[in-house]
């Protein structure tokens, strides 16, 4: 074999040997992985980024509003998603819903109870002395303070009183019994005296005899 040849053969199986080499190095390994959407990421991982967002977020809040913020409270409808956001109530299960709707409950101190649409009464009135709560501030001081209040008898209402409407009428006099000359536009004036038979006008109309003398 001529040294042309034999150097020939050399470099064809060092070519063979290396593609050889990359295959395995191809088989054995892996592929990187395809970073995960957004979308794919389980519910761990989004909720301790809501939380950390919402934590930079009550910062701020703190820092914009100084010591006042002390009288805000968590929404008991922004729980676990981001503040001041909220998702359709009909999306949670039975128990979170539940828990949700009573915390709604108390904080607005039991006021929050979808009602059917009552009619108003006809009869009945709001108790216009303890704006229909049925307890009033007595004024005193030790345990009675709030108390029932009497015009009710505590039951945040009173019968309803229509007002009472007197309609004017026209008052015809006695032709025949009026002087000549005499003008009467609704009736004769009516004679109007005190408790002791003095006419207006009389010079101690009102006054008690013992303070004229007589």
């Amino acid at each position: 074999m001529s040294r042309a040849t034999q150097l020939a053969q050399e470099e064809a199986d060092r070519v063979e040997a290396e593609e050889a080499e990359e295959a395995e190095t191809a088989e054995t390994t892996p592929e990187p992985e395809t970073p995960a959407e957004p979308e794919e990421q389980d519910a761990e991982d989004a909720q301790a980024a809501i939380d950390k967002v919402n934590a930079l977020h009550l910062d701020n809040l703190h820092g914009a509003i100084g010591p006042d913020f002390d009288a805000f409270s968590p929404c008991p409808c922004c729980q676990g998603g981001p503040a001041g956001w909220v998702l359709p109530f009909s999306m949670f299960p039975d128990e979170v819903a539940a828990s949700r709707g009573a915390a709604v409950y108390d904080y607005f101190e039991g006021r929050a109870e979808i009602a059917p649409q009552y009619k108003v009464s006809k009869t009945m009135m709001m108790c216009d002395a303890c704006d229909g709560e049925g307890q009033v501030i007595s004024g005193a001081k030790n345990q009675n303070r709030i108390f029932q209040c009497p015009a009710c008898s505590g039951q945040g209402f009173v019968p309803r009183v229509d007002p009472i409407v007197v309609e004017p009428y026209a008052f015809t006099p006695n032709q025949a019994n009026l002087g000549a000359g005499v003008q009467v536009a609704n009736g004769p004036e009516p004679v109007v005296l005190d408790q002791w038979g003095r006419s207006m006008g009389h010079p101690h109309f009102g006054l008690h005899p013992d303070t004229i003398g007589r």
